[in-house]
């Protein structure tokens, strides 16, 4: 193929200039080999490498990100630690950097420099080291001895709804016995001093006496996630109560469970995997009713796109007119106060209404189901575009603190049991679904029939 003298002049020009980028490549490669030999260059680069991955590490752990919205107390030790480097350095450069006549503290300074920039790397290893063995800090005999049912996240798997004992028939409808009863409960809290076991443990005992098929447990199981006695305590006073071998579906009742906020708490989420169950969102079939349980722990933060592509495309797929509950840890519409600590409204979740709530109640979900707040309370949405209402209860009453009544009310609230532990029963019928709040007996204190 022929050359024209232009494409020629520039292959002559381009072959002339590479060598000498060869040669400069090269010259630079060593450059940085060189400096790498020396001592100063290799602690501070550890240092500066080691500890904002670390920042970035925690940052991306469960829980982190809604724990640092709405505690914002947190946020200075995390910039702190990433930006920590900054120190040493600093104080290198203007050991390089010094006049003349401060030639005797040019050793001091560097000295401290390198100083602090070992022990920060040494800091954060050790710190790393401690978090890895905060989450494997498990027992695996217990874990694999609770009767709950685990799951992958994005699941969708079918249960049976055979009723767990003799059926009974429905307190509003004599003579008719539901097709399956589900119970929501939340915020139990274990190991924290505010618990109250008893109140637990008598709401999973009234739920097995009430013939109930699956038991939620919607987050916050233990006051915090790390090694000690939430979550251990907390599998051991299931287990007394299911008893051993109900979660095989072959007796008794069955335990399905979301993470909360307090669960994910330092290292929390692998160790509440382990023990509870490893999906983030899943997709039950039970009798004629679909269950979506999301992922939202402070709030939408961990709302991320994967997981409303999921919930989008799971709602999709529901043929018209069965009945859909949707469960999730943090609430959306409800009533509540002012937090002190923060200055927080823990009321009317503004990032889920947001976020995640008109995409429920645009494709006519007929039932949300949360925790977080610590009472029960009952409440409807306006009618949405599609001429559809959804209700919504709140059930964080579990044995945690109960927390103080409502300084605000929501414009949707219908019934509030504030001040009472309790429980949640949703009935399913063939033609409907039923909700009745009950105390931590397993007393009926209200009842609704929400759908569209």
């Amino acid at each position: 193929m022929a050359v024209s003298a232009t494409g020629a002049a520039t292959i002559s020009a381009t072959g002339s200039k590479l060598p000498g980028l060869i040669r400069w490549t090269r010259g630079q490669a060593n450059h940085i080999l060189k400096a790498m030999k020396k001592p100063d260059v290799i602690i501070l680069a550890s240092a500066c490498a080691i500890a904002p991955l670390a920042a970035g590490v925690l940052y991306l752990q469960p829980g982190t990100a809604g724990l640092l919205s709405w505690m914002p107390e947190y946020r200075p030790p995390l910039v702190l630690g990433a930006l920590s480097p900054l120190v040493p350095l600093a104080l290198h450069a203007l050991s390089r950097r010094l006049p003349r006549r401060l030639d005797r503290f040019r050793a001091p300074l560097r000295l401290a420099s390198l100083a602090l920039a070992a022990l920060l790397s040494l800091a954060v290893l050790s710190g790393g080291a401690l978090y890895a063995r905060l989450c494997s800090g498990y027992d695996p005999a217990l874990a694999s001895a609770l009767p709950a049912i685990r799951l992958s996240t994005a699941e969708t798997r079918s249960l049976d709804a055979r009723h767990p004992a003799a059926p009974s028939e429905s307190a509003s409808r004599p003579g008719v016995v539901p097709l399956a009863r589900l119970a929501f409960s939340s915020d139990p809290h274990v190991g924290s001093p505010r618990s109250n076991p008893g109140v637990t443990s008598g709401i999973l005992d009234a739920a097995i006496r009430l013939d109930h098929s699956v038991f939620f447990l919607i987050g916050d199981i233990a006051e915090m996630g790390f090694p000690g006695t939430g979550f251990e305590d907390a599998a051991r006073l299931i287990a007394r109560s299911l008893g051993a071998g109900s979660g095989s579906g072959d007796a008794g009742m069955r335990l399905v469970t979301l993470m909360g906020n307090h669960d994910s708490v330092v290292a929390g989420a692998r160790r509440y995997r382990a023990y509870f169950n490893p999906a983030r969102y899943f997709h039950l079939k039970i009798a004629n009713a679909h269950v979506i349980a999301l992922d939202l722990l402070w709030g939408s933060e961990s709302f991320d796109r994967a997981q409303r592509a999921w919930l989008e495309r799971t709602l999709d797929s529901i043929p018209p007119g069965e009945r859909v509950i949707v469960t999730s840890h943090c609430f959306m519409r409800s009533s509540g106060y002012v937090n002190r600590e923060t200055g927080k409204d823990w009321f009317d979740h503004a990032g889920t209404l947001r976020d995640v709530a008109p995409t429920l109640e645009a494709r006519g979900v007929d039932l949300v189901i949360t925790g977080h707040n610590h009472y029960l309370e009952y409440l409807v949405s306006p009618v949405s575009a599609a001429g559809t209402r959804t209700a919504y209860a709140v059930v964080g009453g579990m044995g945690g603190h109960l927390d103080p009544g409502p300084e605000y009310v929501s414009p949707e609230s219908v019934w509030r049991g504030a001040g009472s532990h309790g429980f949640a029963t949703v009935e399913l019928f063939s033609d409907g679904i039923e909700i009745a709040f009950r105390d931590e007996t397993g007393r009926e204190l209200a009842r609704f029939s929400p759908g569209n």
